[in-house]
């Protein structure tokens, strides 16, 4: 019997020797003694001896929970509060400056594109403004030679008549009306177009009054806004300043 068995314990050695395949190490039980009269008791080790990992429900398990949960967590960064869509700042190069704050300020101004685009548009009003204002003052001037212009043709034509008979003056009247009639045409050409220029002007003149009562709401705006940021980033200061004094007394108290 005892010789069959070793066979067939053979058999299997050389079986897990042809396959190649490493033999799963079992795991250990050791049987400990608890004292006089105590029974044994079984433990179980892992392959190598190594005690095996506790369950989810362990108390050592349950303990690292635990500890995990009371873990501190690191706290984030609180965000600067935010006044009239601008971030308070403790920038000491910023606040010294009322002027040096209001421009920074105004650069970061929610409102500070629609003010540039603003002044952009009232430039070019202003620069049509202009335009058309030449424009009027050069066709009143012509217009205001050409009625010279005619009136000395008539009167060179009334001067011209004396004396002559209705033959001798055929052709001067021809050749002088041709005249007043070319120069009454531009006169009237000037007229139209000083019409014109007028009233585009009267009408750029309303468009740049209404931007700059615009302009001058937004500049109130920006100054009453500026107001309130910089007193808060003043008063924020202000605090940080009372704290820290107030921190450096506290620990002379401790040390004395």
């Amino acid at each position: 019997g005892a010789g069959g068995a070793g066979g067939a314990g053979g058999g299997v050695s050389s079986a897990r020797a042809v396959s190649g395949a490493p033999a799963a190490a079992e795991p250990k039980v050791e049987v400990t003694s608890e004292g006089e009269g105590g029974g044994a008791s079984a433990h179980q080790t892992g392959p190598k001896g190594e005690e095996p990992p506790p369950s989810s429900s362990s108390p050592q398990a349950r303990a690292a929970g635990v500890e995990a949960a009371a873990a501190p967590v690191a706290a984030r960064p609180r965000a600067a509060p935010v006044v009239s869509g601008v971030a308070l700042t403790s920038d000491a190069a910023v606040l010294e400056d009322a002027e040096k704050a209001f421009e920074y300020f105004r650069a970061i101004w929610p409102r500070s594109a629609s003010a540039e685009e603003n002044k952009r548009v009232l430039k070019e009003k202003y620069d049509l403004a202009k335009q058309l204002y030449d424009q009027v003052v050069s066709s009143r001037s012509s217009i205001s030679y050409l009625k010279k212009h005619i009136e000395q043709l008539r009167r060179e034509r009334a001067l011209a008549r004396e004396g002559l008979t209705s033959d001798e003056m055929g052709g001067e009247d021809d050749s002088a009306d041709a005249a007043e009639a070319d120069a009454m045409a531009k006169m009237d050409r000037e007229k139209s177009a000083y019409a014109a220029a007028c009233n585009r002007l009267r009408d750029e003149k309303s468009a740049i009054e209404h931007i700059q009562r615009i302009m001058t709401a937004v500049r109130g705006k920006l100054q009453s806004e500026f107001d309130e940021w910089y007193g808060q980033c003043l008063a924020v200061e202000a605090r940080h300043k009372v704290r820290g004094r107030g921190g450096g007394g506290g620990g002379g108290g401790d040390s004395s």
